[in-house]
Protein backbone atom coordinates (compact mmCIF):
# COMPACT_ATOMS: atom_id res chain seq x y z
CA UNK A 1 0.00 0.00 0.00
CA UNK A 2 3.21 2.58 0.56
CA UNK A 3 4.44 2.07 -3.37
CA UNK A 4 0.50 2.32 -4.07
CA UNK A 5 0.54 6.69 -1.64
CA UNK A 6 3.96 7.05 -2.75
CA UNK A 7 2.81 6.89 -6.66
CA UNK A 8 -0.23 8.90 -6.42
CA UNK A 9 1.34 11.37 -4.39
CA UNK A 10 3.92 11.72 -7.65
CA UNK A 11 1.41 11.80 -10.28
CA UNK A 12 -0.48 14.17 -7.43
CA UNK A 13 2.75 16.62 -7.56
CA UNK A 14 2.81 16.11 -11.97
CA UNK A 15 -0.67 16.93 -12.33
CA UNK A 16 -0.28 20.18 -9.76
CA UNK A 17 2.70 21.28 -11.65
CA UNK A 18 1.29 21.21 -15.03
CA UNK A 19 -1.33 22.62 -13.79
CA UNK A 20 0.17 26.10 -12.63
CA UNK A 21 2.43 26.04 -15.46
CA UNK A 22 -0.95 26.53 -17.80
CA UNK A 23 -1.69 23.20 -19.08
CA UNK A 24 -5.21 21.39 -19.10
CA UNK A 25 -6.25 18.55 -16.93
CA UNK A 26 -6.52 16.23 -20.06
CA UNK A 27 -2.51 17.22 -21.21
CA UNK A 28 -1.44 15.01 -17.93
CA UNK A 29 -3.28 11.93 -19.08
CA UNK A 30 -1.05 10.01 -17.93
CA UNK A 31 -0.28 11.17 -14.53
CA UNK A 32 -3.83 11.44 -13.91
CA UNK A 33 -4.67 7.54 -14.86
CA UNK A 34 -1.69 6.76 -12.88
CA UNK A 35 -3.50 8.93 -9.75
CA UNK A 36 -7.07 7.51 -9.94
CA UNK A 37 -5.78 3.66 -10.05
CA UNK A 38 -3.36 4.67 -7.50
CA UNK A 39 -6.14 6.30 -5.43
CA UNK A 40 -8.39 3.44 -5.96
CA UNK A 41 -5.58 0.65 -4.92
CA UNK A 42 -5.42 2.29 -1.68
CA UNK A 43 -9.18 2.76 -1.21
CA UNK A 44 -10.27 -0.65 -1.89
CA UNK A 45 -8.73 -2.64 1.19
CA UNK A 46 -10.04 0.35 3.32
CA UNK A 47 -13.33 0.74 2.71
CA UNK A 48 -16.16 -1.38 4.54
CA UNK A 49 -18.19 -4.41 2.53
CA UNK A 50 -15.78 -4.38 -0.20
CA UNK A 51 -15.95 -7.20 -2.61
Amino acid sequence: MLAEIAAANAAFKIIQKAIENGKELYDCGTATTDYFNNKSAITKPVMPNNK
